[in-house]
């Protein structure tokens, strides 16, 4: 039996993307990688298409919150950016070869309904 396809993405609905790093890199804290992770996210941010609201770097992986037009523009997104940070790690490592451990994991968030007068989800974007 097929399973329920994601439903079409909503420009107003942000977008939570998480990318995991392979076992045995460096923590993506450390004052090398997140230097330039920092530098990469503050340079995607801004596209016109797909932009980056909120973030977090952990030790093995990173959270984005994006908001794009449409389903394609998180898409490229994504795999610019993760493409962006993978050769940066690389050239910072001074190693080859794959940094993030699987595919790219997205989900888009969407505002639950109001129960008890109160929002149960909200996103800061400035």
């Amino acid at each position: 039996m097929w399973h329920r396809g994601r439903p079409d993405h909503l420009a107003r609905h942000p977008v939570h993307l998480t990318f995991r790093a392979r076992k045995g890199l460096a923590s993506l804290r450390s004052p090398r990688l997140f230097a330039v992770v920092l530098e990469i996210i503050t340079g995607v941010a801004q596209r016109p298409d797909c932009r980056i609201v909120q973030f977090s770097v952990q030790d093995d992986h990173l959270h984005l919150i994006v908001e794009a037009d449409d389903a394609g523009a998180v898409s490229s997104g994504a795999r610019g950016f993760a493409i962006r940070v993978a050769r940066a790690v690389n050239r910072i490592l001074g190693r080859s070869g794959p940094v993030w451990d699987s595919g790219i994991t997205g989900a888009t968030s969407r505002p639950r309904p109001r129960r008890g007068g109160r929002s149960s989800m909200s996103w800061r974007t400035g």
